[in-house]
């Protein structure tokens, strides 16, 4: 498929990105690969149906939940480049 088009500017990428729709042409029309996972992030390949750009969606571990805890314990993680999964409670 021809990709179509220049990149956008900044703004409208922005603004596309929180749209959940393709950030090169704005469409609805996407296609997702499979879920890599790894101990830091998952990363997902999403192409577009009608233009033909890809990008890949990053998204990153911040919860655990401990669902037989008590009152559902959680934890949340921050990144650090020391501690790059240091878990803290909320409570």
């Amino acid at each position: 498929m021809e990709k179509l088009g220049p990149i956008p500017n900044l703004e409208q990428i922005k603004q596309r990105i929180r749209d959940n729709v393709c950030p090169y042409c704005g469409s609805e029309d996407r296609e997702y690969n499979e879920v890599e996972i790894d101990a830091k992030e998952a990363r997902q390949i999403t192409s577009c149906g009608k233009c033909g750009n890809h990008w890949t969606d990053v998204y990153i571990f911040y919860k655990v939940i401990l669902s037989d805890a008590p009152e559902g314990q959680e934890f949340r993680v921050r990144m650090t480049e020391s501690d790059p999964a240091n878990l803290y409670s909320e409570r």
